[in-house]
């Protein structure tokens, strides 16, 4: 441990800004935590509760880093306290001593000379009767009246005392130590203890209120309700489709104008293609339906217009806003609302059902005003506006009339007690505490009033009892795997929302909140001083186009098209998403100078936008893909019995042998992987190695073979567009060109396949039944996990012969599982077999957890292999089948077209145990491609000076071409060149032009350099590509950078400073090169890759390399995809000092090190 102080040593006494060294100390500071909390079952949100979390385990006393912490955020947040170099001293003395007593390591020699010996006095925060709009504490202990805990922003080594018996008393079983909680409306009386209006429990993992809301029916307000919901099939019913529809007249009556006034058929169509599937499938959508819904959109349509011309409304047309979206960390929750003024004082909800009736009136339900009222504590809690000054109407369409709601505190404590209690519950879920929880579950547990309505007799416990039934009914194994898996969601979910413990990185949404601007920054999270150019649409704003400004060097925006982002304005440091409106969209283009958002609600009025205000962009979390995930895992409960014995290895894998091959395929292997695949009646696998053709030629051989069947129905998947967007490029280059429908959107999917996609092929269509049959008639359907996951109703409308998943091994379990399990109204599977495609030696899942947390102890799922979540259902079969290997399900392609077979010595020798052939294919068989390049130094600084002499040697005697001398751009691009350079590229060029692998070594960058980036390593690469280039044109070969040259790194920020050093190069073509993470090249190929590892700090190799162990061999599968992406040529850059403490790199480092060369 004596490496952290010298790395505050480093810090402390290096010439670095104050902001610098703060920026340094505070991330080693929270790195340190992070490790040391890394196998707790715990989760934290922020480096608050981190550290309270370890000063308690440890005994440290917390005021005194927690000053530091305080103090560093501001920094940070470009808020500078008034420091001094005193405060400076104190504040790292306080992280030496902290981070000493936690680590039982004595603070450098240098470091106890250097800081102060003494403590000064710490500040007091006594607490005043003055109220406090927000407070965030941790918790410590509680009893019966009081919780006891410390407050984020006045730290003090003595706890917070807050009486909470009355009003929230239900915390008392739910609490635990370490809890994070806001108090709301805070008063403190005489003796010093605080009184909040509401106390929110853990308050970063936002409830969505719309969710909240549907827990209060007639028979309770239960938090069961809530968990039921999460299972329960998404239902298609005619009244949730005019619900849809009447959101859809909403808008278009809002966003009607004189010259263009909204139309019924126009909103119902358009309601129609929004659902397209769910209308083809669902009972009841008839006449009876259409007319139901005209009478609809004329109340609507007739409210809006007494609304928006009656003063006492408060409302204008011309300065509403339609779906503005909040997040209210304030609350812990999130909401979207129909329709808001811009000053946030008027407020509209739309509902096309009916309200309750009592005693021959009519009032709201209780839900929709919860609703409402929820709305406006968010307007008061985020925006500063006065209850009493927000008009809030709920709007039933049906009847149609505005009910205007009033809300009282009563109402708002009960809806946040309900809030913290299922929190609670899905804490308890995420801990493994699931199948404890389901066991007390019954009619009677959701029943909180014991209501004997007639409504709860014939169809709200019939309906409870079916859900339950597949619990009860569930064998023990199949219990584990969905418990199991369930708090593994749980768990991801969790950590999607409030942060997860990897090093140098936090991927939480809650990191909106609670991360500062500079965090934000280093991570390319967010964009700032966005200035709107213009707005685009042909009815409304549709798009919004900004202007971005230029941004430090190593800054790299971590966006890219068809990312879901939120935008708000952002004027000064204090304003963020929790006080600001946002509006939510996708990333439509990102480029240097410009940005496009598609906004997902339409908005009609300019007004809206504030364009001389500054804007802000960061990115959103949405629940819907764990939403799927859940509902997939009661689908495995529901599914025939005979599937759950097939994915529980509770049977064996069926196989006929007696199918035969319909067409012949490019080679024997080929033809044997095809049949195999074909005589499989319940699954096959195929293993696909790097550059194998497991799409281009294994996949495109399966589809032509199961297609010439005209019976089948076939579906293809993948887990990334990318990967689906290959499987359309396949499916063109088939020459019988087979007819497919793709499943997605627009923005996710390439533009020359965009015909293809559902929405497109159906536009033509002039009804349902026209609809089915165009579907019935493409028998090949193609999209990601994610996407056929949310269109359920597409197993009510085909039936698939065969499911083809391709890179399965990045897919988990729970993302298939409920695709494989699917079954229609009858209760037949909608899939009959299935075929996965992958490799397990490359890039897995991503996956948050670390894997002590993904281990499964139970021993019945080890039995049959689910041993770590973290693995794809993919892994688990192919472990299976060597532990009990069944002839004809397994199969491997083993000659790869890609690599020339120098290339691909390492990973072959090393990762596939030497098994990989080449095709071959004319590269895979040449010698190196620069025949002609300088012998000497003393040559090549000839050149540069005498261009056209012939000192420039080449490998084998060839007679100078004069028109190809006249015609070389080398020449002319060279001779700009400055002569003291030819001393240092030269070796490199010499490197290129001889050398088929290389390693590299780096120095140790700057100090002043984050630890993201590395510009020696970003000079190698710019001389590597420089060298290229110059070598392309000596040999009079085209340069063709997007083809030729690819370069991987593990950190967007290096991504950055190689472009602008690329750039500096001025060399003609060189935009086109792509630059990328590991993950993002899987599934490339470049004629020369070049990788810079980047990294700096001993830390850091756990993040660049993990390795796992496969049948015996040692795998790094990050390093594995890394150097299969090169097909002729392979540059590796890397700190020797730090690699080499991986034996992997090490191996690598000692077979292809390139002497003399060190930068």
């Amino acid at each position: 441990m004596n490496e952290i102080f010298n790395e505050i040593e480093s810090y402390y006494f290096s010439k670095l800004t104050y902001k610098e060294k703060y920026s340094r100390l505070y991330s080693l500071l929270e790195r340190v935590c992070k490790q040391l909390t890394t196998d707790e079952s715990m989760d934290f949100s922020n480096l608050f509760s981190r550290l309270y979390f370890l000063c308690a385990q440890r005994k440290v006393k917390p005021q005194a880093i927690e000053i530091f912490r305080i103090h560093a955020r501001q920094v940070l947040q470009s808020n500078l306290f008034p420091y001094t170099d005193e405060d400076f001293q104190y504040d790292v003395k306080a992280l030496c001593e902290t981070i000493s007593q936690f680590l039982h390591t004595p603070i450098s020699v240098r470091l106890q000379k250097a800081l102060p010996t003494h403590w000064r006095p710490l500040p007091q925060h006594p607490y005043t009767s003055e109220r406090r709009k927000r407070l965030r504490m941790v918790v410590d202990n509680w009893d019966e009246e009081f919780i006891y805990g410390f407050d984020e922003a006045y730290p003090d080594n003595a706890p917070l005392q807050v009486y909470y018996k009355e009003d929230f008393a239900t915390l008392r079983d739910i609490l635990f130590k370490g809890a994070q909680l806001n108090l709301l409306s805070v008063t403190s009386d005489e003796g010093g203890i605080l009184h909040a209006e509401l106390i929110v429990f853990e308050p970063d993992y936002l409830i969505d209120i719309s969710s909240l809301s549907a827990c209060y029916t007639n028979y309770g307000d239960t938090p069961l309700n809530y968990l039921m919901n999460k299972f329960r099939p998404q239902e298609s019913t005619s009244y949730i489709l005019l619900g849809n529809a009447a959101n859809q007249f909403l808008d278009d009556c809002v966003n009607e104008s004189d010259d263009m006034p909204a139309s019924f058929e126009s909103s119902i169509q358009k309601a129609f293609r929004t659902d397209l599937l769910a209308y083809c499938t669902t009972p009841q959508i008839d006449r009876n339906y259409f007319q139901k819904a005209k009478e609809q959109f004329g109340h609507i349509q007739q409210t809006l217009a007494l609304l928006f011309h009656q003063p006492s409304y408060h409302f204008d047309r011309n300065k509403v806003m339609l779906e503005p979206s909040f997040l209210c960390e304030c609350m812990g929750l999130q909401g979207r609302m129909d329709l808001l003024q811009i000053d946030g004082k008027n407020l509209i909800e739309l509902k096309s059902g009916k309200a309750d009736g009592w005693n021959g009136t009519i009032r709201s339900k209780a839900a929709h005003a919860l609703q409402m009222a929820l709305y406006k504590e968010i307007l008061y809690y985020n925006l500063d506006i006065p209850r009493q000054e927000i008009h809030s109407y709920l709007f039933y369409s049906v009847y149609p009339k505005l009910y205007a709601e009033r809300s009282a505190k009563g109402q708002i404590q009960r809806a946040i007690s309900l809030r913290n209690r299922i929190v609670a519950n899905e804490i308890r879920l995420k801990n493994g505490e699931g199948e404890a929880l389901f066991q007390t579950l019954s009619p009677a547990s959701f029943n909180e009033r014991n209501d004997q309505s007639k409504l709860w007799r014939d169809y709200q416990c019939p309906q409870i009892e079916k859900f339950l039934l597949p619990f009860h009914q569930a064998s023990s194994l199949e219990k584990a795997y969905f418990f199991q898996f369930l708090s593994f969601i749980e768990k991801e979910q969790f950590l999607s929302k409030t942060g997860d413990s990897q090093l140098d990185s936090s991927r939480g949404f809650s990191d909106i909140w609670n991360a500062d601007l500079t965090t934000k920054q280093n991570g390319g999270n967010i964009l700032t001083d966005l200035h709107i150019r213009q707005f685009e649409g042909n009815d409304g704003i549709e798009h919004i186009v900004l202007n971005v400004p230029f941004y430090d060097e190593s800054f790299l925006p971590n966006f890219r098209k068809g990312d879901i982002v939120l935008f708000y304005e952002r004027n000064n440091e204090t304003e963020d998403v929790t006080n600001r409106q946002v509006f939510r969209g996708n990333v439509e283009k990102v480029s240097d100078r410009e940005l496009i958002i598609k906004l997902r609600y339409k908005q009609r009025n300019p007004q809206v936008f504030n364009t001389q205000s500054r804007y802000a962009m960061e990115h959103d979390f949405m629940d819907g893909s764990y939403n799927t995930l859940y509902k997939g895992l009661y689908t495995f409960l529901t599914a025939p019995a005979e599937r759950r014995d097939l994915l529980l290895s509770q049977r064996l894998p069926r196989i006929d042998l007696s199918r035969t091959l319909t067409g012949h395929y490019l080679n024997e292997q080929i033809e044997q992987i095809v049949l195999q695949a074909k005589q499989a009646e319940d699954y096959f696998l195929l293993v696909g190695p790097p550059g194998t053709g497991k799409t281009s030629v294994a996949l495109k051989s399966m589809v032509e073979e199961f297609y010439a069947d005209a019976q089948n129905q076939i579906l293809l998947l993948s887990f990334t567009n990318r990967a689906v967007d290959e499987i359309c490029d396949m499916l063109e280059n088939i020459e019988s060109r087979p007819a497919y429908l793709r499943i997605g959107s627009e923005l996710s999917c390439e533009e020359r396949f965009r015909p293809r996609l559902l929405q497109n092929i159906t536009g033509p269509c002039r009804d349902r039944n026209e609809i089915i049959r165009t579907m019935n008639d493409i028998r090949i359907v193609v999209g990601t996990t994610a996407s056929i996951s949310g269109k359920p109703e597409l197993f009510n409308l085909k039936h698939f012969q065969v499911a083809i998943i391709d890179e399965a091994s990045q897919i988990l379990e729970p993302q298939i599982v409920g695709i494989l399990c699917a079954h229609n109204n009858a209760g037949q599977c909608a899939i009959d077999k299935f075929i996965l495609i992958g490799d397990p030696k490359q890039l897995p899942a991503v996956v948050q957890q670390n894997p002590s947390e993904s281990t499964v102890k139970d021993k019945s799922l080890r039995e049959i292999g689910v041993k770590d979540r973290r693995n794809s259902l993919f892994e688990r079969f192919y472990h299976r089948q060597h532990t009990c290997p069944q002839e004809g399900i397994l199969a491997m392609l083993n000659r790869q077209g890609r690599m020339h077979p120098d290339v691909n010595e390492f990973a072959n020798q090393y990762f596939y145990g030497g098994v990989l052939d080449i095709v071959p294919v004319k590269h895979q068989v040449e010698g190196l491609e620069f025949k002609m390049y300088p012998r000497t130094e003393t040559d090549y600084e000839h050149s540069l000076l005498h261009t056209d002499s012939e000192d420039i040697h080449s490998s084998q005697t060839e007679k100078k071409n004069p028109d190809k001398e006249k015609n070389n751009p080398f020449k002319e691009e060279i001779s700009k060149k400055a002569f003291s350079s030819a001393g240092e590229l030269y070796p490199y060029l010499k490197m290129v032009a001889t050398t088929r692998v290389g390693f590299i070594p780096s120095n140790f960058p700057p100090l002043e350099d984050s630890n993201k980036i590395n510009r020696n390593e970003a000079r190698i690469i710019a001389l590597l590509v420089r060298s290229i280039y110059e070598l392309c044109s000596l040999n009079g070969q085209p340069f063709n950078a997007a083809k030729r040259i690819g370069i991987i790194v593990p950190f967007r920020n290096q991504i950055a400073l190689i472009s602008k050093a690329i750039r500096d190069l001025h060399l003609p073509g060189t935009d086109d090169i792509t630059i990328d993470t590991v993950e993002r090249y899987q599934g490339s190929q470049r004629e020369i890759i070049l990788y810079s590892t980047t990294i700096s700090q001993p830390y850091q190799l756990d993040i660049l390399s993990t390795p796992i162990e496969d049948n015996g061999i040692w795998i790094d599968r990050k390093l594995n995809v890394a150097l299969t992406r090169a097909q002729k040529q392979l540059f590796v850059t890397g700190n020797k000092a730090i690699l080499c403490h991986s034996p992997i790199y090490n191996k690598f480092m000692e077979r292809y090190e390139i002497n003399g060369l060190t930068f």
